[in-house]
């Protein structure tokens, strides 16, 4: 069965309407016209180069984190400060007023798993002390916190496209005017747009959410991955990454440029309000199967009435064995073992444990109540045997 469950969004019939979105609910675009970039860390990348973030700069990062968060710090020069963050996944500012924050020229505040973060003290925060504040809205393109919207208090805002759309690359940045300079990006060329396309519609196909018009486009897909693997040869290995390089976590090249035409298209045509309903209701599928399940509880049971989830993210014991047991059956889980180098443990954090210890399960809007159901039976049994 998880054969056939995509990690993320993958594009199926019912995932598009056939009209040009022309207002979209609670989310990044009411900031206003983003600037499409090649990644979510892209867009960090770029945030930090308009504050001209170079050698000496400290920039504030959550302990909880994927490197590539981190690695466009890096990439600049900088240096990461790791932050506490409390029970909340907000921002300890508590810890953050006890800690001596000079250098420090921009923070990046995280709304984790689609649960909007009250970023009203944050900002405040930051404002007095001088500090830029990026907004990062990775992990929630919709969404709001009481009225308002995610993407509203940065003075940069940063999204990515592949966890909301069934987009295979793509990011959003929106810049204030008094924030930093502007970002001048180069387009992609055909060739690079004509595989992407190939790519989203493969993908639809793989996970059969295309129907009928997948299998007649099987024909014409195979024979792009007979080329691929002609490409590729038997001699492809799995490349080791180093948390703590750049390069491994940053591709050089499509820093540079702008998204693919398809990816804005996806984002542009996606059907919101349904992409909304069904993430909300398979998170809430996920909280009733996990319900009082031995070894596991979840982050957050009760879902904020804003929020529109990336996953749902549950706290495991003895997570090492379960992990890779859920991940040898395919389950679409993710978690943040993979940590930059010298992550310290602070007094009151959480994000260190959560690392290790919380698994983002997928609950995209491509996922049927079957799919979450069967997968969560697989979770349960994993958490049992264990």
């Amino acid at each position: 069965m998880t054969s056939s469950v995509p990690r993320l969004p993958v594009l199926g019939w019912r995932s598009l309407r056939l009209r040009r979105s022309q207002s979209y609910p609670a989310s990044v675009l009411a900031r206003g016209q983003p600037v499409f970039v090649s990644s979510g860390r892209a867009a960090i990348y770029h945030a930090l180069r308009s504050l001209a973030v170079g050698p000496g700069d400290r920039i504030l990062v959550p302990t909880y984190h994927c490197p590539t968060m981190v690695a466009p710090i890096a990439r600049l020069g900088a240096e990461p400060l790791f932050y506490a963050i409390d029970r909340t996944a907000g921002a300890d500012l508590g810890w953050l007023n006890e800690i001596d924050l000079r250098g420090v020229k921009a923070m990046i505040a995280v709304h984790f798993f689609g649960i909007p973060q009250a970023l009203g003290r944050v900002q405040a925060f930051c404002r007095e002390r001088g500090i830029a504040l990026i907004e990062d809205c990775a992990h929630a393109f919709f969404g709001r916190c009481g009225a308002t919207p995610v993407g509203a208090s940065g003075d940069f805002v940063i999204a990515s496209l592949p966890k909301f759309f069934p987009s295979t690359e793509g990011g959003c940045l929106f810049v204030t005017a008094q924030a930093g300079r502007g970002v001048s990006l180069m387009q992609p060329g055909m060739l690079a747009e004509l595989r992407a396309v190939f790519d989203v519609l493969e993908l639809g196909v793989q996970h059969g959410r295309l129907g009928v018009l997948g299998s007649a486009l099987n024909a014409v897909l195979s024979v792009k991955r007979r080329l691929r693997r002609s490409r590729d040869g038997a001699a492809s290995t799995r490349l080791q990454l180093d948390a703590g390089d750049p390069a491994a976590w940053l591709d050089e090249a499509a820093l540079e440029r702008s998204a693919l035409r398809v990816s804005r298209l996806l984002v542009a045509y996606t059907h919101a309000e349904r992409l909304i309903a069904r993430r909300r209701a398979n998170y809430e599928r996920w909280r009733t199967a996990l319900e009082n399940v031995e070894g596991a509880q979840p982050l957050f049971p009760d879902l904020p009435e804003g929020a529109v989830p990336y996953v749902f993210p549950l706290k495991v014991q003895q997570a090492d064995g379960v992990y890779q047991k859920l991940r040898a059956r395919g389950v679409p889980v993710f978690r943040w073992d993979i940590a930059w180098p010298g992550v310290p443990r602070l007094e009151g954090d959480h994000g260190r444990e959560w690392l290790t210890d919380v698994f983002q399960l997928g609950c995209h809007q491509e996922l049927s109540e079957s799919d979450v159901l069967g997968l969560a039976e697989i979770v349960r049994t994993a958490l049992v045997r264990h």
